[in-house]
């Protein structure tokens, strides 16, 4: 292992600008805050289905493998062209149908037990927490084979 005769420093300057001081409460927006907390509380505790086993979302499972939770994801996407769309119905009516979903889409995992809206959020929290919203914002291919 080679050794250095005097020990790396680093500059005590730094090249970026100092932060500004940080802004004041607004009191306004404070209690209109407060406000929504009730409502929001009671929306991300409704539970909205079960799950038998954890639903994998992690990052690094989610993003080089099949986990059941992108598994559930397609499913419900699939259910979803199918009761709503005519994707797979019509002249494609019979014929084996694909779901691909962008693992970059899921962001948390659901543990067992009940699952409610804050989980459902917590795994897609920019808005698409949806089937429809997954399969038209995110690029899901619900494709007839």
């Amino acid at each position: 292992m080679a050794t250095h005769a005097q020990p790396c420093t680093w500059p005590t300057t730094s090249f970026l600008p100092p932060l500004p001081p940080p802004l004041a409460d607004d009191p306004v927006a404070a209690a209109r805050l407060a406000e929504l907390q009730g409502p929001l509380a009671d929306y991300t505790s409704q539970v909205v289905g079960e799950a038998a086993t954890t639903l994998d979302g992690e990052r690094i499972d989610i993003r080089n493998r099949e986990t059941n939770l992108g598994n559930a994801m397609c499913d419900a996407i699939l259910a979803y062209a199918q009761r709503h769309t005519g994707l797979l119905g019509g002249s494609n009516a019979g014929r084996p149908a694909v779901c691909l979903l962008n693992g970059g889409v899921f962001r948390a995992s659901i543990p067992a037990g009940n699952v409610t809206q804050g989980d459902c959020l917590a795994v897609t929290p920019y808005g698409e927490n949806d089937a429809e919203s997954i399969a038209t914002e995110f690029g899901a291919l619900c494709l007839p084979c």
